[in-house]
């Protein structure tokens, strides 16, 4: 069994549309969507619809989804920029978009894997970007495999039984037009956290849109990073009056 994740879509229809096309050519079982489709981005109603058309997805809630909807924990840890785009994003929704988010889960379970946007002890908000707070996780995960976003930054983290470390970073720095893949397997004993980065604003240095595919039975992991038409969604952006800062990081990936 196959399937394939990405979180982090942030409105950018261009990346999203990239991703899910190179899921349609492949074959898989089910797809996760990891939160976060709102914010920063010109198009949170063309990826609302186009995740609605997408067969056998499970789609969870974000922080910025939740900002969206009227979550003021969420809306105030965000920066000005996050803030402004979700104030545009809230004049330009359409009636049917926001009900959609708001039946998304915070938290899905599935045999031994679960998935969550942020983290599995607080699935909108926590940042696990250290070893300790990824195995302080993996303490509490019933199965044996977590995935999530959030971080923007895509990562596998093995903890194996005597206490051992593992941590993969595909780190391809954007030099490959069009597709890059990166392949892990993960060990057969210990805990697991796959962070599946980032389809429509990665901030690892790496521009280019990021999705996973997960191998259920061989437990391979694979980072696919795709080009897409940036310079689109930057003109987008700008028309629509979202900060110039948003356009401009897009190119650099961070």
């Amino acid at each position: 069994m196959r399937i394939a994740l990405f979180s982090d879509v942030h409105g950018n229809l261009e990346a999203l549309t990239r991703v899910l096309d190179h899921i349609r050519q492949r074959k898989t079982d089910r797809v996760f969507c990891l939160g976060d489709i709102a914010g920063y981005g010109p198009d949170l109603n063309g990826c609302i619809r186009a995740l609605q058309s997408t067969p056998q997805l499970t789609c969870l809630k974000g922080n910025h989804d939740a900002a969206l909807l009227g979550d003021d924990n969420c809306y105030s840890q965000m920066n000005e920029y996050a803030q402004r785009a979700i104030e545009i994003q809230k004049t330009s929704a359409g009636p049917k978009e926001p009900a959609f988010l708001e039946k998304l889960e915070l938290l899905y379970q599935w045999d031994a894997m679960a998935f969550a946007h942020a983290s599995y002890r607080s699935p909108l908000t926590e940042y696990l970007m250290s070893p300790s707070k990824i195995k302080e996780n993996l303490e509490m995960l019933e199965g044996d495999v977590c995935f999530g976003g959030h971080t923007h930054h895509p990562l596998t983290y093995s903890w194996s039984p005597d206490d051992k470390e593992t941590i993969h970073v595909p780190d391809g720095e954007g030099h490959v037009q069009n597709e890059e893949r990166f392949v892990y397997r993960l060990p057969a004993k210990g805990k697991h956290w796959i962070n599946v980065g980032s389809v429509g604003q990665p901030r690892d240095g790496d521009w280019r849109t990021c999705l996973v595919y997960f191998d259920v039975e061989k437990r391979e992991v694979e980072f696919v990073r795709l080009s897409y038409d940036v310079a689109a969604t930057q003109k987008k952006l700008r028309s629509a009056g979202f900060p110039e800062f948003l356009a401009q990081r897009l190119l650099e990936g961070r």
